[in-house]
């Protein structure tokens, strides 16, 4: 349903005892004002912040008051996936998608390609594959399709990408890094850039060396050991590190290079069971390139 922002304002302000002098002055006309609390116009997003900041509101409190005083059902739904998927509850992420069965709307179906997708990860993840696991074409389709409508990203936009990128095939996940970075340079003022696109280098860096794709990597490698010198963030500029590492072992087949990407795994299973999985897929990219290594793969 949707929400008449204007009606909510006005209940608001009564709430509050503001006059709608004391509230609009300065921002819209009387005559608007008295429009807009009925819900015959709508108001500009620079407007609507002003009228928010003389309420001492900001917008995830309004937006809480306007559905009823709780959640909307799209963040409701996509905390409770994140809180599944990071303690691994693969039974409420298959309760969640029965309750999506039924929905029709874009986002549901968004909704429900991720969980088919979540859940296909966790049944797999205790299988050893040599090939990359394979995903359900569709599912990965709604969420390719989703990310490719939006012709313009917001944070919303990179955050579902850095969540949801694995599920993609390479080439396609190769073609939305480059659409993605691109993207933030809009960002270039925004505090939390860095970390965004320091998690944006780490994933994809990570997935090029696994895909063999040496020229990404030299293309990309300056950028992403730049963006992780000042990150807070720890870990990226472990990755980094330990990424190229491995990239400086393929090319040169130098043995020091492999020695110190295996001293920052040892490093990791010892800073406890909270860095075991990283660990773990460490190992098994180190297992990858000595392989690589062993038959003597060359670069294209």
């Amino acid at each position: 349903m949707e929400i008449d922002y204007g009606k909510v304002v006005r209940d608001i302000r009564l709430n509050k005892g503001y006059s709608q002098k004391y509230l609009y002055s300065g921002i819209v006309s009387k005559t608007y004002a008295i429009d807009f609390e009925k819900g015959l116009h709508d108001m500009s997003v620079t407007k609507f912040m002003d009228v928010l900041a003389r309420l001492e509101m900001k917008l995830e409190e309004f937006e809480f008051i306007a559905n009823g005083y709780q959640s909307s059902e799209e963040i409701t739904s996509n905390v409770l996936i994140a809180i599944a998927t990071n303690r691994g509850d693969i039974e409420t992420l298959r309760k969640l998608r029965t309750y999506y069965d039924t929905r029709k709307s874009k986002e549901d179906e968004v909704l429900k390609a991720r969980l088919n997708l979540l859940i296909h990860s966790y049944e797999e993840s205790g299988k050893r594959h040599i090939e990359p696991a394979v995903y359900k074409k569709e599912d990965v389709e709604v969420l390719k399709n989703h990310l490719m409508s939006v012709e313009s990203w917001t944070l919303k936009e990179f955050a579902f990408f850095l969540n949801n990128g694995y599920h993609f095939d390479y080439e396609t996940y190769r073609i939305l890094t480059e659409f993605a970075l691109k993207q933030l340079r809009q960002y270039n003022s925004y505090p939390d850039v860095v970390k965004i696109k320091s998690y944006l280098f780490v994933n994809f860096l990570s997935t090029a060396l696994e895909n063999k794709d040496w020229d990404s990597i030299n293309n990309y490698r300056q950028d992403f050991y730049e963006v992780t010198k000042n990150t807070e963030e720890g870990f990226q500029r472990i990755l980094c590190v330990f990424d190229f590492n491995l990239y400086d072992y393929v090319m040169t087949k130098d043995q020091n290079f492999l020695k110190n990407a295996k001293k920052i795994e040892e490093m990791c299973y010892l800073l406890g069971s909270d860095y075991h999985r990283m660990a773990q897929a460490m190992s098994d990219t180190i297992e990858f390139c000595e392989e690589v290594v062993q038959k003597g793969e060359k670069r294209d």
